[in-house]
């Protein structure tokens, strides 16, 4: 007897492989927009920041990855030309662990997952129904690896103070260039701030205050080199009080002024 052709039984219902696309991001916002699926969204190259309507944001840079649900209005400001890899996935049973909101992960570095993101995101499994199904099956993996990452690291037995100086450091990152005191590090991750410093200096062997300065001044950078925002914009959207401040930091921990770095920047460039 010969093999039976796939039908219907073969293909998965609830997990699928919408699209993938691979495009430049000039500079400037696309507009608010919404999807039928889930949109995930792998910031290749380029700086920027996503937006809801009700005020949240992502500042985004190269290997930042977004996962956003269906019907969510987001938009995206470009902050210098870029590349995006996006794939589109509909899913519609909860992961192992629920996702019902905006997940935003600063940088994805496993390996695996950012290979699967780049293939997917060229993939074009026309009307074969195996190579769809291939493609359903890789997308549902992609999707719920990447909820695992966005969502945090479990917290380690035996070890819940490591795991809080983690979280803090994630929330100092996302959130360097609006915080006005690292004080609300400790807020987000239920500790007291005297408690939270101790533990942090003792995880990461530095400061709240100097790992905040760090963040800030490697976004710095970003900009200076990949925009032409005068100084003092450049200095506000990186959380400075003023262009005096930023100037002074800056020198300290780079060596040299936001001007000569910018200038030596754009002789680097083709």
């Amino acid at each position: 007897m010969g093999g039976r052709r796939p039908d219907r039984t073969w293909c998965l219902e609830r997990d699928a492989f919408v699209a993938g696309l691979r495009h430049a991001t000039p500079v400037g916002r696309c507009g608010f927009h919404a999807h039928e699926a889930w949109e995930i969204v792998y910031h290749a190259r380029g700086v920027g920041r996503s937006s809801l309507r009700d005020g949240r944001s992502f500042e985004y840079r190269p290997g930042s990855v977004e996962l956003v649900p269906p019907g969510l209005e987001h938009d995206q400001e470009s902050l210098s030309p870029g590349e995006d890899v996006c794939v589109l996935v509909r899913w519609q049973r909860q992961p192992a662990r629920p996702a019902a909101d905006w997940l935003c992960l600063p940088r994805l570095t496993d390996a695996c997952l950012l290979r699967e993101l780049e293939t997917l995101g060229a993939a074009v499994p026309g009307p074969d129904p195996v190579a769809r199904l291939a493609c359903d099956h890789r997308a549902a993996a992609l999707f719920l690896g990447l909820v695992r990452a966005a969502s945090g690291p479990e917290v380690p037995a035996g070890r819940p103070e490591e795991h809080h100086a983690r979280r803090a450091a994630e929330f100092l990152r996302e959130n360097s260039c609006r915080l006005r005191s690292v004080a609300e590090a400790a807020e987000a991750v239920g500790l007291s701030y005297d408690h939270l410093r101790h533990v942090f200096r003792r995880t990461h062997g530095m400061s709240l205050k100097a790992w905040l300065l760090d963040e800030r001044t490697r976004r710095a950078k970003e900009l200076l080199a990949h925009s032409a925002w005068p100084l003092k914009t450049v200095a506000g959207m990186c959380g400075f009080e003023n262009q005096r401040y930023f100037s002074t930091c800056f020198r300290r921990m780079t060596g040299t002024t936001p001007g000569a770095f910018r200038r030596a920047a754009a002789g680097r460039q083709p």
